[in-house]
């Protein structure tokens, strides 16, 4: 699916309605004078995962995204950013608390091409995730697939002499990642057992687990050409997604 972004501060973003939701992209860096203000809105969680990141870049490019979310919201909460309260779940998803408007969120990075990326997602009353990947990204993919991805997933992302496919790996892993951001897992769910393939099709509905209590759909996203992005929404009913590139002038 091709979204049309629009650029918007992140400091006021739009209103958001029940059947919508909002994805934020944005590159992960700050302004010199905007460090020791992001620092100050760390909580000690997020200022332990900021320090053991191993290098200054992706120190920084944590912060920008920690900052970013922060005011953003903020700004969906209504309150002031250093007013955001976030708790952690056993599988350590966060959210607010308290949470007064059933705001849901989350967030995804990548590095591709030196340069770190971010991707926010909010919701109001639908559990959401969302993944994105760099398609020049390299690993093992091939040992990937046997151990996490279901027969029919296999299927399309390998070719005839069982080498993977690198863009259509990363796609379905997206996927993967997003719907386990989703269920407040992360990766922690027996991947193998989620079918999440649909060669050809841009948007997928289906059931977890086998409980139609439990419905999700999924949209594949391209963001630019180098960027592939997943997000998962809980139920079935039509949302209209408005897809936003970060303004983060000082207001």
């Amino acid at each position: 699916m091709q979204l049309e972004w629009r650029t918007h501060s992140i400091f006021k973003p739009p209103p958001l309605g029940e059947d919508e939701v909002h994805l934020w992209c944005a590159p992960l860096a700050l302004d010199h004078s905007l460090v020791a203000v992001a620092m100050s809105l760390l909580n000690d969680v997020q200022r332990d995962k900021y320090h053991r990141r191993a290098t200054t870049d992706l120190q920084q490019a944590y912060l920008a995204g920690r900052y970013y979310l922060m005011h953003l919201l903020a700004g969906y909460a209504g309150v002031a950013p250093d007013q955001v309260l976030l708790s952690y779940s056993a599988l350590n998803k966060p959210y607010l608390n308290p949470n007064q408007h059933d705001l849901q969120f989350n967030f995804t990075d990548t590095v591709c091409q030196g340069r770190s990326w971010g991707l926010f997602a909010f919701s109001r009353k639908h559990e959401i995730g969302v993944d994105i990947e760099c398609l020049s990204r390299r690993s093992d993919f091939k040992a990937i697939v046997k151990r996490r991805f279901s027969p029919a997933e296999a299927n399309f992302v390998r070719h005839n002499d069982e080498s993977v496919n690198d863009a259509r790996f990363l796609a379905y892993w997206t996927r993967k990642e997003a719907f386990g951001k989703a269920i407040g897992r992360g990766i922690s769910f027996t991947m193998r057992d989620v079918d999440l393939a649909s060669p050809g099709e841009f948007k997928l509905q289906f059931i977890t687990n086998g409980d139609p209590s439990l419905p999700f759909q999924l949209l594949q996203i391209q963001i630019e050409q180098e960027l592939i992005s997943a997000l998962v929404v809980s139920g079935h009913q039509p949302l209209s997604i408005r897809a936003f590139n970060c303004s983060n002038q000082i207001p």
